[in-house]
């Protein structure tokens, strides 16, 4: 066999960029003392509204995907563990598969998921802060 041919083609990764305003309060992991009923209605909203952004950016249907979650905080007068925001990452995640750009959130979909803290916002802006996502198709399985 040839070099040629035992190159592997080499195709650049699309990518898209979501950023979607705070609709309202964050999720954290440490508000596990909450009723469901008290998340309920936050879960909602943020899946609601990365479902909106999704389907406004066009972003087409995708086989699997890699996601990094940028958390971007309007006060920083705290630290922030950016990671302890998943369950608003995960709302929104689940937004992404409602608007069809995924089948599912399941591993063989949603290959990688990052969650990182971003720069800060404007608060007369953006007064809540903002989720950045970074979707990355994979493409098929090889």
């Amino acid at each position: 066999m040839s070099a040629a041919r035992r190159i592997r083609r080499c195709t650049v990764a699309k990518r898209w960029t979501l950023l979607i305003p705070a609709p309202t309060t964050w999720l954290n992991a440490n508000q596990r003392h909450n009723h469901w009923s008290a998340r309920s209605g936050p879960t909602k909203l943020w899946r609601e509204a990365a479902e909106i952004r999704a389907r406004a950016a066009g972003i087409p249907a995708m086989k699997r995907a890699t996601i990094t979650a940028i958390v971007h905080r309007a006060d920083l007068r705290k630290d922030c563990d950016a990671h302890n925001r998943y369950p608003t990452v995960k709302a929104a995640i689940d937004g992404i598969v409602d608007a069809g750009v995924l089948e599912d959130d399941c591993d063989r979909f949603l290959v990688s998921l990052t969650i990182r803290a971003g720069d800060r916002v404007d608060k007369k802006k953006h007064p809540l802060g903002m989720l950045g996502l970074l979707v990355t198709d994979l493409g098929e399985e090889q």
